[in-house]
């Protein structure tokens, strides 16, 4: 029952093989590497496995149910086949960061409707209320 627009530059942080990085122009305050594997570790096994699928769209060539359905983090103690299907996980995982320069923020829930903008000036957040 919310609804958020943000607005701002967003960065991709990938998995080093893959050609189209977009983290070279990420702020240098913050490990942006660590932070995906961090990141990876911290969500469920469900998701993990998400990322160990075929690329959605694609032909169907295997059956789904020979998908693994959850995955553990990658210091976790595993088999050889888990930890192969846990990397592939991890590299097909990328982290979208948006800096954000404006967030339009809807609340559905009350009557009348709330619906309020926030934009940063100055280094410091400014608020203002719209008409829902």
């Amino acid at each position: 029952m919310e609804q958020f627009r943000i607005s701002g530059t967003a960065f991709l942080v990938s998995h080093e093989k893959h050609a189209a990085r977009g983290s070279r122009d990420l702020p240098p305050d913050v490990d942006w590497p660590t932070m995906r594997r961090e990141t990876f570790n911290t969500v469920s096994g469900a998701i993990r496995a998400s990322w160990c699928r075929p690329i959605p769209g694609s032909p169907l060539t295997e059956p789904a149910e020979a998908w693994p359905t959850s995955l553990p983090p990658l210091d976790a103690e595993m088999d050889d086949v888990t930890r192969e299907q846990t990397q592939r996980a991890f590299e097909n995982f990328a982290l979208l960061v948006i800096c954000p320069m404006a967030v339009d923020f809807v609340e559905l829930k009350p009557v009348p409707n709330l619906r309020t903008k926030y934009t940063i000036e100055e280094g410091a957040w400014k608020e203002e209320p719209l008409v829902p």
